[in-house]
């Protein structure tokens, strides 16, 4: 019977072919076993030991080179960091320069205690060469207080971010605007308008917001050195128990700082024991606490003070309300007089609601601070239960109209919902920080709806079917309401504005143009942040719209820095406005130059004075426009101070200082 292995059909003997492929077979069948066992590390101590088994090994061992490999042409590059991406949106591309060598920096601590987080720098190149470094400096007040130490002596302000200045010896330009430090470093030449111009296209995409600081509440304003503020982290006056001090220049050569620490008395007690260890003048120290002997200022400001030397300098320190001032200075009289005015002026708590007011002291019942999501009297509508925040990303919530938001100075939204739980509507609310009282009101005028139900709601509100709508300090606050609501919908939208108005700080100044522009007519203000007069150089301008004896018209006003920088702006106003418009006449004026152009049948009176640069626009008769032109230019001063000229200018209850309103509203 045929087997497996002998069957009928099988042949004697295998072909010649046969046993060539079968012997090839078995040879690279016993190739892999060898090789298996030889690169395998089961005989490694064997291997070792041969010469010519570890070269065979090395030769038949696995390649650590990768089988196939892309062209690096073919690669993805790899993504950006974090940090580099928001180097390239901060730097952007500017037309007329290369932007080149977008680079991120690590962290470093500088002088004074601040501490300068990622800085973002870029090259540019174009009619020169450029270098802009953006430090993250974490907070505005820090970011102020380095801007103002970098200063050079002979810099000059410039309009640029919330504050900028141009060294044109130096070739340096530097600006703050939020948290972030900008300075600019030139190569190669470029004239201060250049310069300034290059700082407005780096600024344009930041975020400006920050100040006025409670500091600048704080510190009198009466004969305080122009631009002298201050800020310091750390060792304020190189003294370590002053942090986080505020100080300006007085007259006399006086400095005052002011702190608000947890433990005025801490503070004080810190200072006295320096000064005691320090020891009186003429016994050897070489303290540099040590010099001619202090006065006695216990009867003149009471026990709770600190008095000595620094650096050869009377300094006296006191406590009021919430606050340590410490002045400084050559002279004992001027120095015991301003001590003396803040100890009378903040004692009692008063400085309590100034802190408050700032957005940076505790909680005084009334007094109103940040805007928060009130509750509302009654208990039938409940606040809030989940915020949203929305700074960088504000057009995942109101797609489309982020660049108009943008243009005024938006800082954050805060967005929630508040619940009728009686009849089930819902209430949405948004919270707009737009960083100044200025921005607020003109974004609120900007969307304002003609016609609408005015309503006495912070400092303007107004009802639109069932939505409420008001601005009140730096806050621009919507709240709509259900859609198909009716008028009891209409009176919770309303309740609701009250309750968060009511949250929100107010110290009662008004806005400095407000003061300024006159009166009579008025039929509305709006402020303008960019492009104003259809100049992009224009900006921060303020409009009121009139309408006297028939006659329709407008008045703009623009505070600058300085005298110059009216005067400059001024000078490129008239070079530019004759290029679009018809020139009517230039010609001196009150205090400095005036300017009448004429476009489409509507003539445009512009003028400077001091630091103001105003005017009359859109209006259709010459000579009326002419004397309103005048007329204003009367009733402003040219000292940089901001108030009216004439008592009638402004409203008889208020003061020159709170007309004024140029420190803390920016100009």
């Amino acid at each position: 019977m045929p087997t497996f292995f002998s069957r009928k059909y099988m042949r004697g003997k295998p072909q010649r072919t046969e046993r060539l492929v079968g012997a090839f077979v078995l040879g690279l069948l016993a190739f892999i076993v060898f090789a298996f066992l030889l690169t395998g590390g089961l005989f490694a101590g064997l291997v070792n030991r041969s010469p010519a088994l570890k070269a065979a090994r090395d030769f038949l061992g696995i390649s650590d080179k990768p089988l196939f490999v892309v062209a690096p042409e073919n690669l993805k590059p790899p993504h950006a960091s974090h940090e580099l991406r928001v180097a390239e949106a901060m730097l952007p591309v500017l037309e007329g320069w290369k932007r080149e060598q977008v680079a991120v920096g690590a962290p470093e601590v500088l002088p004074g205690g601040f501490e300068r987080g990622c800085v973002y720098t870029a090259e540019y190149t174009g009619p020169g060469r450029q270098t802009v470094s953006i430090s993250d400096l974490g907070t505005p007040e820090a970011a102020f207080g380095v801007w103002r130490a970098i200063r050079p002596a002979n810099a000059r302000r410039i309009n640029v971010g919330v504050g900028g200045w141009c060294d044109p010896e130096g070739g340096a330009t530097a600006f703050w605007a939020g948290r972030y430090l900008t300075e600019i470093k030139s190569q190669t030449g470029l004239d201060p308008e250049q310069a300034e111009a290059f700082a407005r296209s780096i600024a344009a995409v930041q975020i400006h917001y920050g100040g006025p600081f409670w500091a600048e509440a704080v510190l009198p304003a009466e004969e305080r050195v122009e631009d002298s503020l201050r800020y310091c982290r750390k060792a304020g006056l190189g003294l370590e128990e002053l942090a986080d001090l505020w100080t300006a220049d007085y007259p006399a050569g006086v400095t005052l700082g002011v702190m608000r620490p947890k433990s005025p008395e801490a503070v004080l007690a810190a200072l006295r024991t320096r000064f005691e260890k320090a020891g009186p003048a003429g016994e050897g120290s070489e303290s540099d606490t040590a010099g001619a002997p202090v006065p006695d200022v216990m009867a003149a400001l009471g026990q709770d003070i600190a008095a000595g030397r620094h650096d050869g300098r009377l300094m006296i320190a006191c406590s009021a309300g919430p606050y340590v001032f410490v002045a400084t200075g050559e002279q004992a009289e001027p120095i015991l007089t301003l001590a003396k005015a803040m100890r009378e002026r903040w004692a009692g708590g008063a400085g309590e609601a100034v802190a408050v007011a700032s957005g940076a002291g505790p909680a005084v019942p009334k007094a109103g601070g940040a805007a928060r999501f009130a509750e509302v009297e009654g208990g039938d509508v409940q606040p809030p239960t989940k915020i949203e925040r929305f700074t960088d990303n504000l057009y995942e919530k109101i797609d489309g109209r982020e660049g108009q938001y943008r243009a005024f100075g938006f800082v954050e939204l805060r967005f929630g919902q508040y619940q009728d739980t009686r009849r089930q509507q819902t209430y949405d609310v948004y919270l707009y920080d737009m960083g100044q009282p200025n921005n607020a009101m003109g974004i609120y005028m900007a969307e304002k709806s003609e016609g609408a139900q005015a309503i006495p709601v912070g400092q303007e509100g107004y009802l639109s079917g069932v939505n409420a709508y008001f601005y009140k300090g730096k806050y621009y606050v919507n709240v709509l309401g259900p859609s198909e609501g009716d008028q009891a919908a209409a009176e919770n939208a309303r309740r609701i504005a009250v309750a968060i108005a009511e949250t929100i700080a107010d110290t009662g100044k008004k806005l400095w143009a407000d003061a300024l522009l006159p009166r009579e007519g008025r039929l509305e203000l709006k402020y303008q942040p960019e492009s104003a007069l259809a100049h992009d150089f224009l900006d921060r301008f303020f409009f009121a719209t009139y309408k006297l004896e028939g006659v329709e018209f407008k008045m703009f006003i623009h505070k600058a820095p300085g005298a110059d920088e009216a005067k400059a702006l001024f000078a490129k106003y008239a070079e530019e406005a004759p290029k679009y418009d018809t020139l009517v006449s230039r010609e001196s004026s009150d205090g400095g130059e005036t300017i009448v152009t004429e476009s489409m049948g509507a003539y445009t009176v512009a003028f400077h004075k001091g630091p103001y640069f105003a005017g009359v626009t859109d209006c259709k008769d010459r000579e009326r426009a002419i004397q309103q032109a005048a007329a204003f230019c009367k009733t402003l001063n040219a000292d940089d101070k901001g108030e009216p000229a004439s008592a009638g200018a402004a409203p008889k209850d208020e003061s020159p200082s709170e007309a004024e309103g140029g420190d803390e509203y920016g100009y």
